[in-house]
């Protein structure tokens, strides 16, 4: 499965794209897919630009691909994401996913240079291949290739996990954190 998402990945990536190292840019977008900027919103398309403050959401049957040099983010159906209106001092990338699926490539570097942010819980990330999921009844993230060093949202539990592993934070309780990794769950 890990090497089928990362050729879709791959394959919808445009050379434009892996040129432009800066910002965010939508490779693909099929289906009902918004791209919304102080509260105007418009239909995404391919080639546009993700600005700091921008929002994409994908509506039934939607996907999108967002490209940033060789990093990607798989959007599925039904799922918003955000970019944070202001950049952090830190030079970490964060990304706030609101809520569905989202597939994460991103680039291997020394340090933690890359973060998700849901309402349940956090992942932050030296560069791997993994996948957050969020909806009304809680987070999870499960990763595919690397590692992921996940914490609840007040950042009391946390946890590396490494490929096959996943971690659920439920909304019922929000500072409690399940890890299934090599056929055993543990809170």
């Amino acid at each position: 499965m890990r090497k089928r998402i990362i050729a879709i990945l791959i394959a919808g990536c445009s050379t434009t794209a892996i040129a432009q190292e800066r910002g965010w840019t939508i490779s693909e977008a099929t289906g009902p897919v918004r791209l919304s900027h102080s509260g105007l919103t418009k239909v995404a398309t391919r080639g546009n630009m993700i600005a700091p403050g921008d929002v994409v959401t994908t509506g039934a049957g939607g996907r999108a691909v967002l490209v940033r040099g060789t990093e990607y983010m798989m959007v599925a159906p039904g799922s918003q994401l955000r970019l944070p209106a202001e950049q952090q001092a830190t030079g970490v990338t964060s990304i706030i996913e609101d809520f569905g699926n989202v597939v994460f490539m991103i680039k291997k570097k020394l340090t933690p240079h890359f973060e998700v942010k849901t309402p349940y819980l956090a992942a932050v990330v030296k560069g791997t291949t993994f996948s957050v999921g969020v909806s009304g009844a809680g987070a999870s993230v499960q990763v595919l290739e690397g590692a992921v060093d996940v914490a609840t949202g007040d950042g009391g539990a946390h946890e590396m996990l490494r490929p096959g592993a996943v971690a659920l934070v439920g909304a019922n309780n929000i500072y409690r954190m399940q890890v299934e990794a090599a056929g055993v769950t543990r809170t």
